[in-house]
């Protein structure tokens, strides 16, 4: 059972019952816990049902192959990182998903983090876009296997319409994904704070992935979100994630593993500009020294809005250099992957303590 952490300061209330449900994919049976509440949102883990190394780990092993690595070379170790928000079932998914493709591997990244990821089976009830119910799964099964050799998704917010005829009322969800390269040594989500006396007010979360870096001890943490768009409800969201992030390194501070912490990387949808997070480094600050360069706006890909709100900010244990930040703008024709721009992130830690 994955665990779910909640700050009580603003999820006092927050009442669960838990269900369990069976989902099939690409041949594979997959155990699917969802956490439900009387406020109207869900929290689904795709939990494959054989094989999890780890309690809190939620993943499809896919053979890959390995980097090579050297550590006795005293090369700075290199970890990059692509952030994007793929803006659901927006139109034309499928010419769409094939330019994500391109984006993401074109890119070569160790890890993806992905926004906006729907659980829609209204898109089958309505016979529209696409043939499958888990936007992941099409990710999967069309472009990433090869690539990756672990992955998760966990919905966050619930778009169930009332007015549909069909019994049960069809599940319409949206959350997060990731997916790794490297080995994958824990993986959780929390549920971020939201204001319960709105209705519309949405559920957010942030998923944590403690990623080796190959034939090291050292860990990197990936914070992967989407904020919400109340900027007082957002507010509350960052010391969420500031207290967060604080409880990670302490728990390798005061604990007797084996493993090096390095650094924690946060990244996503931030839904605001001009951040500025205290103790954290922002990654395109920290390369480029000028926040309001037109090279770094990510949204949006039609130019109605000018702005920049995906970030990579990184909170490090040890020096940590920003190699190279990328935000892609490739499209074909007037057709873009998403209305967001895709991040791209390069950072270089010492081999050495």
């Amino acid at each position: 059972m994955l665990r779910q952490m909640q700050l009580h300061k603003y999820q006092h209330d927050w009442d669960t019952d838990c269900e369990e449900y069976e989902f099939v994919s690409m041949g594979k049976e997959y155990d699917v816990q969802i956490s439900t509440s009387n406020h109207r949102s869900f929290a689904m883990t795709l939990v494959h049902s054989s094989s999890i190394p780890q309690r809190f780990y939620v993943s499809k092993q896919i053979e890959t192959t390995p980097l090579e690595f050297h550590p006795q070379d005293n090369s700075p170790l290199s970890f990059s990182i692509v952030s994007f928000n793929i803006q659901n079932y927006a139109p034309k998914w499928r010419e769409r998903a094939e330019l994500i493709r391109q984006q993401i591997i074109s890119n070569h990244p160790h890890f993806v983090a992905l926004q906006e990821v729907r659980w829609d089976e209204t898109q089958s009830i309505d016979n529209r876009f696409h043939d499958s119910t888990l936007q992941l799964s099409d990710l999967v099964q069309q472009f990433f296997g090869a690539h990756f050799s672990s992955f998760a998704h966990q919905s966050a917010m619930s778009y169930q319409k009332q007015y549909y005829i069909y019994s049960p009322i069809p599940r319409n969800e949206e959350g997060l994904a990731w997916f790794s390269q490297y080995q994958v040594l824990h993986y959780e989500y929390l549920l971020l704070g939201r204001n319960l006396s709105n209705w519309n007010s949405h559920q957010r979360i942030v998923q944590r992935i403690d990623v080796q870096l190959p034939n090291t001890n050292k860990v990197i943490t990936v914070l992967n979100t989407h904020l919400p768009l109340e900027d007082e409800i957002r507010v509350l969201n960052f010391e969420d994630i500031e207290l967060y992030s604080n409880s990670i390194k302490a728990e390798y501070e005061h604990s007797l593993t084996k493993y090096q912490h390095l650094a924690t990387i946060l990244v996503g949808d931030l839904n605001q500009e001009h951040v500025t997070l205290p103790q954290w480094k922002d990654a395109w600050v920290t390369l480029h020294n000028d926040p309001k360069l037109d090279s770094g706006l990510t949204f949006s890909t039609d130019f109605k809005y000018r702005k920049r709100i995906d970030y990579c900010f990184v909170k490090s244990s040890v020096p940590c250099q920003v190699k190279s930040f990328t935000v892609i703008k490739e499209q074909v024709g007037t057709l873009a992957a998403s209305d967001h721009s895709a991040i791209a992130v390069t950072l270089q830690f010492p081999t050495k303590d």
